[in-house]
């Protein structure tokens, strides 16, 4: 064979081979660096593109992957395109459905995005929109996905994921389920189907263009006999009757993963009930109680007096009115507040002295209050003098 004919079929071979090779995506490592410049530079149609093609790459996966999906996002925010948010996580979520990592961030995701948008012909697109349609508030709907795609994220979870990342999921999953009223923590959230979108807008309260659904002004929720509703740790995830217990449990699980955050899953517990029962419940409704047991016309004024309550009582504003009630050591606020003191966390610590003494003070038992200022004062070298 001839020297021409030979260097023919060599370029026939080698040429589609290198046209093939050069058709090719980059790296991923390569497109990632791409696409966080592109973001950088304010590109965001090209750094949305770019990062696209990485989370919906099947073979992707881990921290990155996630962090991709989220540039992805932050991108159509930016480029005002919030109704292309909904396909691009839906598609992420099926393509990579054993990726705990990914779940877990489209869960918080759908939880940071805008929760409206307006329905035409049937389909719901997220954000402004010209041309009319439908306004509809979607945020207990995207809250709703986000436990759905939370759940499949810790039913994949790895056993042999580090203490502390499972510490940081829980938390988030706790989180997650917070972002609702909190007398809706009595519902159990469908963990298999998001709800519809809705299909109208009545009973909210106007913002902008929209609806806004009015924020609830009952107090805390109350059982069949009249009595505060709370909510235990259940014995597993799968166990739980309410979105609470739920929610107990989340917080228990980042106690566990990680013995150093006792404290944080101890206050934000705490924090709670105290925003649930504490006596500060009456004044944001304007109710005034009796300074003294003598102050009042009524004989039994003295039981409605704040400065009688022992630590294991409150008096809260419930969903059926006002009432004196005993707190079970589970539930007491303040001897869980009292708990946190004691911890090695000086910020965690600190929060709770304070919190404490607010309490003391709303329950005007000034001795109590100055006291317990006293001790945060001495303890974090902090001036609480104009509280003493």
């Amino acid at each position: 064979m001839s020297r021409c004919l030979t260097a023919v079929v060599v370029a026939l071979c080698v040429f589609p081979a290198l046209a093939w090779l050069m058709a090719q995506d980059p790296a991923p490592e390569t497109l990632r660096q791409r696409a966080v410049k592109a973001y950088d530079d304010g590109n965001y149609r090209d750094s949305y593109e770019l990062s696209r093609r990485l989370v919906t790459n099947p073979d992707a996966t881990g921290e990155r992957l996630a962090g991709d999906l989220e540039r992805a996002v932050r991108a159509l925010q930016n480029l005002q395109q919030q109704q292309e948010i909904d396909g691009l996580l839906e598609e992420a979520v099926t393509l990579h459905s054993d990726d705990w990592r990914l779940l877990w961030k489209a869960g918080e995701l759908i939880s940071s995005i805008e929760h409206y948008g307006f329905i035409t012909a049937g389909e719901f697109h997220r954000g402004q929109q010209r041309g009319g349609g439908v306004f509809g508030n979607v945020q207990e709907r995207d809250r709703a996905q986000a436990l759905i795609w939370m759940n499949q994220a810790r039913e994949v979870l790895p056993e042999e994921v580090s203490g502390n990342r499972k510490a940081d999921f829980f938390k988030a999953f706790a989180d997650a389920l917070l972002q609702t009223e909190a007398w809706k923590l009595q519902d159990l959230t469908n963990l298999e189907t998001p709800p519809d979108y809705p299909e109208s807008t009545a009973g909210g309260v106007r913002w902008g263009r929209g609806i806004w659904p009015g924020r609830s002004s009952t107090g805390a929720p109350v059982d069949e006999e009249g009595n505060p509703v709370f909510y235990s740790v259940p014995e597993s995830f799968d166990a739980a009757k309410s979105d609470g217990e739920r929610w107990r449990w989340c917080l228990t699980q980042v106690a566990e993963s990680d013995s150093n955050r006792l404290s944080e899953v101890q206050l934000e517990f705490a924090s709670f009930l105290h925003s649930q029962f504490g006596v500060q419940t009456l004044s944001q409704w304007g109710i005034r109680l009796p300074q003294t047991p003598a102050d009042g016309d009524s004989e039994d004024a003295g039981i409605w007096a704040l400065s009688t309550l022992s630590e294991n009582e409150t008096i809260a504003r419930l969903a059926t009115g006002v009432k004196r009630i005993q707190l079970p050591d589970e539930f007491n606020y303040i001897l869980i507040f009292r708990e946190v003191t004691k911890a090695n966390n000086r910020s965690n610590a600190e929060s709770a002295l304070t919190q404490l003494a607010q309490i003391f003070e709303n329950r005007q038992q000034y001795p109590k209050a100055a006291e317990v200022w006293r001790e945060a004062q001495q303890r974090f070298s902090r001036n609480y003098g104009d509280r003493l």
